[in-house]
């Protein structure tokens, strides 16, 4: 996993449970995601996501969780929320200026940023006959592809990927 120390924070991680095609469960939230996961072999996964793309927002909703303020650190160029889901740490990165509650905080993870692994590796998503490649890490458009290997861009970098990779 990169994400554990690539990024300051390291990405968030939590133990979760398969729900359905594109949904995992933990700790009494139901999560969407992008990515499909019904060819999963595992129940249990992990959902992944990076601080700064987790949002604090006014009411709960779709991908949300209520979680517990722990501490709010003021880094100069933004804000270090750190707060507990389900008896699991949460890092918050917010702009400085963004009001933060003191005690609890509703919390959305927008799904096409929420990353799902199964035995420790990225679950990628192949759709409509391998023409197109999506992943919740972000954008993938095809460049090119034959029986065995994929070469597209991921937010405009290029990457080559072959099925003897996974």
């Amino acid at each position: 996993f990169v994400g554990y120390f690539i990024g300051a924070p390291a990405m968030n991680f939590f133990e979760c449970q398969l729900e359905g095609s594109h949904n995992v469960s933990f700790g009494g939230a139901t999560i969407t995601t992008e990515t499909d996961l019904s060819k999963t072999g595992e129940a249990t996964l992990k959902l992944g996501i990076r601080s700064e793309y987790i949002r604090i927002v006014e009411t709960a909703g779709i991908n949300t969780i209520k979680a517990q303020v722990q501490r709010v650190e003021d880094l100069g160029t933004h804000k270090l929320v750190s707060a507990i889901f389900d008896n699991q740490n949460v890092k918050i990165k917010v702009k400085r200026d963004q009001e933060v509650p003191l005690d609890s905080v509703s919390l959305e993870f927008p799904a096409r940023h929420c990353c799902v692994y199964e035995k420790e590796q990225l679950i990628w998503c192949f759709i409509f006959n391998y023409d197109i490649l999506v992943s919740a890490a972000g954008h993938i458009s095809c460049w090119y592809k034959n029986a065995d290997l994929f070469i597209f861009v991921v937010n405009s970098e290029l990457i080559i990927f072959s099925r003897s990779s996974k």
